[in-house]
Parts: C-alpha cells; structure tokens; sequence
C-alpha cells in the first residue's frame, strides 16, 4: 500500500470511529432527558403531551431504557415540576409547602425524583404520597411538606444535595377539552418557605 492510500484509510477508519462516538453520546444525553416537544406548561408543571398512539422516537427510547409505559392521555397524564411558583429551582437544601384542591383526575400520586427522574432518596424513607392518603381541610384543600426538619403532618423528606423534581401522575384525567385545557388553579402549588 501507498503512503497516500494508507493515509486516506486511517483517516476514513478515524472519521468512521468519531462518527460512531458522537452518535452514540447524543444517543445517550438525548435519552436522559426530556424533550421540549408538545409540552403543556402551567405555572412549575409541564407535561408532555404525545399520546401513546404515536410516541416521538425519543420518548420511545427513554421508555424502552426505564422500562416504562406511555399512557393515552385519557388514561393517565405525568407532570413534573423542577422550579416553584416563583420560578426558582427546586433544592434539597429548602423547606417547600405544595398545597392543592380538586385535581383534573379519579385519582393522583405526587413523588420525589432527583433531575433524571429516578427515585430520591433512600429506601427507607417515604418518596410520595396518593389522593386516597391525604386529608383534605373544611374547604377541601390538602397540603404536603418537604424539607430535612420532620413536620407533623403530610411530610416527606429530601435528602441528599441539589436539585430535585416532583412527579404528579393524573390517572384518568376529568378534563373534557383536553390536557391543554388544565387551568393552573387545578394543579398544586409549590412555595418555598425557608432555606438552609
């Protein structure tokens, strides 16, 4: 082989093999995350709104990696949240108060998630509550805490450092126009009340 020749092949086999590298690292951080396509935003929560019939192939990857299964948005609708009311990211450091009423579904989980989506915590700590196990005041609002102090009450505490994310699962949602149609007073608040 000619010097020219077998310079032109390790350059073709160093484009082939950086080729390779790059689409397999943009494989893998388009995955990890969400993507910003049909999103629905109110207030902190988002949702994304591609139904089960036609995932986008990216959700399809991050479900086929976590094992998970798209819902039909008439079945069921999952909104996180990564900042509070007032905009500012939610910390492991802070104490936070999410308060809601009627919600846009038959039933709903509220749970803690570090920014991958994963379980926080440890196992032997509480990571999320239900609509059945939460009690509801006179006029029918409920409240759950979050922070390292225990409260009394719904609590459930954040360990851990940095951010984290809260998951609300709508099962059934009730929303005769739609997931567009969720107005913000429907949805929890979240308000940060102290921080370390």
């Amino acid at each position: 082989m000619k010097r020219d020749d077998l310079r032109q092949f390790a350059g073709f086999v160093l484009f082939v093999l950086t080729s390779l590298a790059l689409g397999l690292i943009s494989a893998e951080w388009m995955t990890r995350r969400e993507i910003d396509f049909n999103t629905l935003h109110s207030g902190p929560w988002r949702a994304a709104l591609q139904a089960a019939a036609d995932p986008d192939p990216y959700t399809r990857a991050r479900l086929a990696r976590s094992g998970g299964a798209a819902l039909a948005l008439s079945e069921g609708l999952r909104l996180t949240a990564t900042v509070d009311d007032d905009g500012h990211s939610l910390h492991a450091e802070c104490h936070y108060k999410i308060s809601g009423q009627g919600m846009p579904g038959r039933y709903w989980t509220l749970t803690l998630a570090d920014n991958s989506l994963q379980s926080a915590g440890e196992a032997a700590h509480r990571m999320g509550f239900t609509s059945s196990e939460v009690l509801r005041d006179h006029a029918g609002t409920w409240t759950i805490e979050l922070g390292r102090d225990v409260r009394a009450g719904f609590f459930l505490p954040l360990t851990g450092e940095g951010p984290f994310t809260l998951v609300l699962h709508l099962y059934e949602p009730s929303v005769l126009g739609g997931a567009a149609a969720i107005s913000r007073e429907q949805l929890p608040h979240i308000q940060k009340e102290t921080c370390a």
